[in-house]
């Protein structure tokens, strides 16, 4: 009885998680399936393998909090070779990532937004860290969070949660 009650409650599970990704995550108008598609790119970008060593470099997110001051990384400017591990640490009072677009530049839209890397940090686990898998060179991250709706972390022109990260 007790193992059929078991697979009975996994299955649950399952089908709540799904249906708490169709119907919490995107913006209006956002397909499940593409929801369902960015969450698990996400947990891929975000998740770190058994193997990665320590972080070559750490890299603060931080908001106002109760003092109000603006969004922002610490440092803004960071270098690091290809391959090390960057771990973004969540220092604030909302959810923060570090998000590199595939031109190496911060979007002009939402709608080209289109990330080659993405470190999210949720606030129960507050840091995160991947390997920086990209050609040397100079590129430009940004927080993602709400991103163009003039009220995200990083504003259409480029300004509030950005930085600049140098690839050698």
């Amino acid at each position: 009885m007790s193992r059929r009650r078991s697979i009975i409650q996994r299955a649950s599970l399952g089908l709540f998680g799904a249906a708490l990704l169709a119907a919490c995550g995107g913006s209006p108008g956002t397909p499940a399936a593409s929801v369902a598609a960015t969450a698990s790119a996400a947990a891929t970008a975000t998740a770190a393998p058994a193997s990665l060593g320590p972080a070559a470099v750490t890299i603060q997110a931080t908001d106002g909090g109760i003092t109000g001051s603006s969004p922002q990384f610490a440092p803004v400017d960071i270098s690091i070779k290809s391959g090390d591990v960057l771990r973004v640490t969540d220092t604030g009072t909302s959810e923060h990532n570090l998000t590199i677009d595939v031109t190496g530049l911060i979007p002009t839209s939402s709608a080209s937004r289109s990330d080659r890397v993405l470190i999210a940090v949720d606030l129960l686990n507050r840091s995160a860290q991947a390997p920086i898998n990209l050609p040397p060179g100079t590129y430009r991250f940004y927080c993602s969070i709400d991103f163009g709706n003039g009220a995200g972390h990083t504003s259409l022109q480029g300004t509030g949660m950005v930085g600049t990260l140098t690839v050698h």
